[in-house]
């Protein structure tokens, strides 16, 4: 649930689900790409061709990280049901989070679906009124 105070501050409010809290990568959006040719007279083949290895050198590395990644995102859908099973079924506590952009402002434990539920309203209904502001 995403919630906007008085003052203007930007806050999500959700149970989170895995046992952990994912991991978040970034990218760099500054790097240099591997199409930009620079102007050669006659010297374009031997410029492409040690452009089109260095590609080769970085682009297979980069593969091999998505399909990494894209098998982590693949066992963590598989694991994610019987995570949900087991907080049920042992009555394990869902952890209420208040996050603002990408730091977790509050992390409190609730034992029940419903509770959390409700705790989450409750939290999302204080951050609204105003009656309480989490620091962030």
């Amino acid at each position: 649930m995403k919630i906007t105070t008085p003052s203007g501050a930007t806050f999500r409010v959700h149970r989170r689900l895995l046992p952990w809290r994912p991991r978040l990568r970034e990218v760099d959006p500054t790097s240099a790409s591997p199409w930009d040719l620079p102007d050669a007279d006659g010297e374009l083949p031997v410029v492409a061709v040690i452009l089109l290895g260095i590609a080769i050198v970085v682009l297979l590395p980069l593969i091999v990280l998505l399909l990494l990644l894209l098998g982590e995102i693949l066992v963590l859908l598989l694991l994610l049901p019987a995570f949900v099973l087991a907080r049920v079924a042992f009555g394990k506590p869902w952890i209420v989070e208040v996050v603002s952009g990408r730091t977790v402002v509050l992390a409190e434990p609730v034992v029940g679906w419903r509770a959390a539920g409700e705790r989450v309203r409750a939290l999302a209904a204080e951050l609204q009124s105003r009656t309480w502001e989490p620091s962030a």
